[in-house]
C-alpha cells in the first residue's frame, strides 16, 4: 500500500492520518502550541487566507494564461486558413474551411 523507498506522498499521509490518527495527534499538538506561542490564533489564520488568496490569484492568472494562448492558436489558424482560401471564399463557402482546419491544425502543448 506505501511506496518501496519508505516516503510518503500526501495521499498516503491523509490515509495514514485516517488509518492511526493517534500516532500524528502529538505532531499536531506541538503545531499548535507553537502557532500560539509565535503569533497567536489570528494571526496564522490572516496568514493562512493569504496564502490561500496567493493561490487563487495564481491559479486564476494561470487559466487566463491558457485562455489566451488557446484563443490567439484559433485567430492565429483562422488567419492562416483565411489567407489560403481568400478572404471572398472563407466567408462565402464556411463549410470548405474544415479541409483547411486539417492543412493548418491547433498547435499542441
Amino acid at each position: 500500500k506505501y511506496r518501496k523507498d519508505g516516503k510518503f506522498d500526501f495521499e498516503e499521509f491523509k490515509g495514514m492520518h485516517h488509518l492511526y490518527p493517534s500516532v500524528l495527534f502529538p505532531a499536531f499538538r506541538l503545531q499548535n502550541a507553537m502557532m500560539q506561542a509565535m503569533g497567536g490564533e489570528q494571526f496564522w489564520e490572516s496568514k493562512k487566507l493569504e496564502l490561500s488568496m496567493q493561490k487563487e490569484d495564481e491559479r486564476k492568472r494561470e487559466a487566463n494564461r491558457e485562455a489566451r494562448e488557446k484563443a490567439e492558436a484559433y485567430k492565429y489558424r483562422e488567419d492562416q486558413v483565411r489567407r489560403h482560401m481568400g478572404s471572398i471564399k472563407y466567408y462565402l463557402m464556411p463549410k470548405n474551411r474544415a479541409k483547411y482546419y486539417e492543412v493548418y491544425p491547433l498547435p499542441k502543448k
